[in-house]
């Protein structure tokens, strides 16, 4: 039943081309449908799965796309961070710093203003711990109204 694989090279004739491939869709419905004894509904359903799979595909290939826009701009707004430490001549600690007391006196100016949101803190102070400034603790643990 077997022959070798030269001896079958050899005979095969030459190779169809993919426009001599391809079936159309009527074609291949009736083959389907007449040789296989395969329903109607079953073609419908692989045509409906075919379709979500191609859809998800798609989906994938954009949402890969838009990542690697994001990372660009996330770069982007980390180096112009960069830049502007380089040209005010400050360092990413005296930055943080900057910012916690920043924060500081927001939250009592808020608390002096008597504003009704309710605070967990009402001094806190910045610790600097070798990793870098750490997140304020509280002085004291009271529930403050501000």
């Amino acid at each position: 039943n077997s022959i070798p694989l030269d001896d079958y090279e050899s005979i095969r004739g030459p190779t169809l081309r993919k426009e001599q491939i391809r079936i159309p869709a009527e074609v291949r419905l009736r083959m389907l449908v007449d040789q296989a004894d395969v329903s109607l509904r079953d073609v419908k359903d692989a045509e409906l799965a075919s379709q979500r799979e191609r859809r998800q595909i798609y989906k994938s290939q954009k949402t890969a796309k838009y990542k690697t826009t994001q990372k660009i701009e996330e770069l982007s707004e980390t180096l112009k961070r960069k830049i502007k430490r380089v040209v005010t001549g400050t360092t990413k600690k005296r930055q943080e710093v900057k910012l916690w007391r920043d924060a500081q006196e927001v939250a009592l100016q808020k608390i002096d203003q008597g504003d009704s949101q309710e605070v967990a803190f009402k001094n806190f102070e910045l610790q600097e711990r070798p990793g870098g400034i750490m997140p304020p603790r509280l002085a004291r643990s009271k529930s403050l109204h501000l």
